[in-house]
């Protein structure tokens, strides 16, 4: 057992405190957010605060809840007299002198060490800003270089705009919205307008992906067209204003920690989240005064700092417009930004309505603001579920789709996991092959050259974009933590979701989803086990799943219709003209 307990943000936990620092991080969920509420008040309208960590409670890019927990753990550790170590490793000088006091004051020995990171990252982070504003400059110039808009036919229309992401390899498929574009009227088309935000694209690529979108038989509205260098300049000075923003007195545990979250602000980690933010909300400011007139703003809503921007732009200038943040997945319970809490819409940084694409999600979006007004949508992002036909298993063959996260090093280590674990799968009278899905932003080529195991011919890499036609082969599926999961669920196949072992595990399976048909683990002997049983269940508990996964789709995936449709788009049910795509 190791005797030095690694507390940096995004390192490997120690597994011995695993299950406790999960148990703790999901007890302290509304301590937290009275906590962001408290430091956000005074910066209700700020918007350098709102496209800033701390405000985000976005447990993936910020460290704010991580550190929080953190000093809970060491007290817990502490009062349960399982302090064993030598030595605590944490990432910033503020961190250390907060875990020291508490050390020192419970009478503990401990050597507390400040982790300054990689030589080339911290040369890295003193260029960050100059390469990011070289960056969007020329992503400027290549837009405008792809075409022009004509502004003059747009003035005449009362525009539907939604917000979405763009990847290169996505611009004929929409992974955020699915099957939402084919099933709007003509009529409808015409006013519907998506604004992508440019995400993980080389510069290499940007000129073929706008040409792309500027002749896509979607609409697009390119934030580019509604921004210039002066946009830039002033998004890249948000580090100059931020650090006139000085934080209160705010205490945790008897300690103040007001040092720890100025740090996090003045050294944010994800600087350029923050610059797309700002120039967001500066795209929604320049489109109202060429006088685009706009009658609604649809949001992909995570609760991100873009996310806050879009919302408090439209809110500010378009105050008449109805605001509706689409939330397309049933969120994981550690993942704080996606469910809205007071403060948030207090500030004006939160749409006004909640779009969830099941009954079953009202629920846990309402869970820290009970009134917060929720319709329920189709789930146009997995219509596919309510098209799944109960198939029987090959006689001898199983097929386990396994999909894979964004990190690299997560990757391998599942498919090491994998390998391992199925080394011990009975095999008498059937054999398993596992497909393996790539995340959409990782190279199938680079996951490969990350390992360090030679695979069998059990294991095979699919370069299909699409999740449904896999989900459509599989007899199981295997994941770390995806909303793939429910996805799978409400077409009645199983899922075995791996548990994070050194660190959070981001559950994307609700409560109340009976667990028979899910497995968690978090061994290899688990691992195995769950294959075993699942791949050698009898008809009866196929049927029974089948069952099951048509009450999981009644209650977390709504079915396309009219009405869904109409409301979503804020109109009379009469307007609407169903494709059925």
């Amino acid at each position: 057992m190791s005797r030095t307990l690694d507390l940096c943000f995004n390192h490997k936990l120690n597994i011995e405190v695993s299950d406790l620092f999960n148990a703790i991080s999901n007890q302290l969920r509304s301590e937290f957010n009275n906590l962001v509420a408290d430091i956000s008040s005074p910066f209700k309208t700020n918007l350098d605060w709102w496209v800033q960590g701390p405000a985000s409670r976005n447990t993936f890019a910020s460290p704010f809840f991580h550190n929080f927990c953190s000093l809970h753990l060491i007290k817990k550790l502490i009062d349960q007299k399982r302090f064993i170590y030598e030595c605590i490793l944490v990432d910033s000088s503020s961190r250390r002198h907060l875990v020291e006091a508490i050390l020192r004051d419970n009478n503990v020995k401990c050597h507390v060490k400040s982790h300054r990171g990689a030589l080339r990252d911290r040369i890295k982070r003193h260029f960050i800003v100059p390469a990011l504003a070289g960056k969007k400059i020329i992503q400027l110039f290549i837009a405008r270089g792809s075409g022009r808009i004509n502004v003059e036919e747009l003035k005449e229309k009362q525009l539907v705009l939604i917000d979405t992401f763009m990847m290169s390899d996505y611009t004929e498929d929409d992974r955020w919205y699915g099957k939402l574009w084919p099933n709007l009227p003509e009529k409808m088309k015409d006013t519907t307008y998506f604004v992508p935000t440019i995400v993980q694209i080389p510069v290499r690529k940007m000129a073929q992906t706008y040409r792309e979108l500027r002749q896509n038989v979607r609409n697009f509205l390119i934030k580019e067209d509604f921004l210039s260098l002066g946009d830039i300049l002033y998004a890249v000075r948000h580090q100059r204003r931020v650090k006139k923003i000085r934080i209160k007195s705010v205490t945790v545990l008897g300690y103040d920690i007001s040092s720890l979250i100025e740090n996090e602000l003045y050294h944010n980690r994800d600087l350029l989240t923050v610059i797309e933010s700002i120039l967001t909300y500066r795209f929604v400011h320049n489109i109202r005064k060429t006088g685009l007139r706009v009658r609604l703003a649809i949001d992909w809503f995570e609760g991100h700092a873009i996310d806050k921007a879009w919302n408090s732009a439209f809110n500010t200038v378009y105050p008449g417009v109805k605001t509706i943040g689409y939330r397309a997945f049933e969120s994981f319970p550690l993942y704080l930004c996606s469910y809205p809490i007071q403060i948030e819409k207090d500030s004006g940084v939160l749409p006004d309505v909640m779009a969830v694409q099941g009954k079953g999600t009202i629920s846990t979006v309402r869970e820290f603001l009970p009134e917060l007004n929720v319709i329920v949508i189709p789930s146009f992002k997995a219509t596919y579920v309510w098209d799944f036909k109960k198939k029987n298993r090959k006689e001898n063959q199983i097929s386990a789709l396994v999909t894979l996260p964004i990190s690299l090093k997560t990757s391998a280590r599942i498919i090491q996991q994998l390998v391992e674990a199925d080394a011990f799968v009975r095999k008498e009278n059937r054999s398993i092959v596992y497909t393996i899905k790539c995340h959409p932003t990782q190279n199938v080529e680079l996951v490969k050259s990350s390992l360090d195991i030679l695979l069998s011919n059990s294991f095979l890499f699919t370069t299909e974009k699409l999740l449904s036609p896999l989900i459509h082969q599989a007899d199981l599926l295997i994941s770390e933590a995806s909303s793939c999961c429910l996805e799978a669920l409400a077409c009645g196949i199983p899922v075995i979701m791996l548990e994070n072992q050194e660190g959070w595990t981001f559950d994307s399976i609700p409560a109340g989803i009976p667990k028979e048909i899910v497995r968690k683990i978090r061994t290899i002997s688990q691992f195995a086990q769950a294959i075993d049983y699942f791949m050698n269940v009898d008809g009866e508990t196929l049927e029974k799943w089948h069952k099951l996964g048509q009450k999981i789709r009644s209650d977390y995936f709504e079915p396309l219709s009219n009405g869904g449709l109409a409301r979503f788009f804020d109109v009379e049910e009469e307007q609407i003209v169903f494709n059925y795509f």
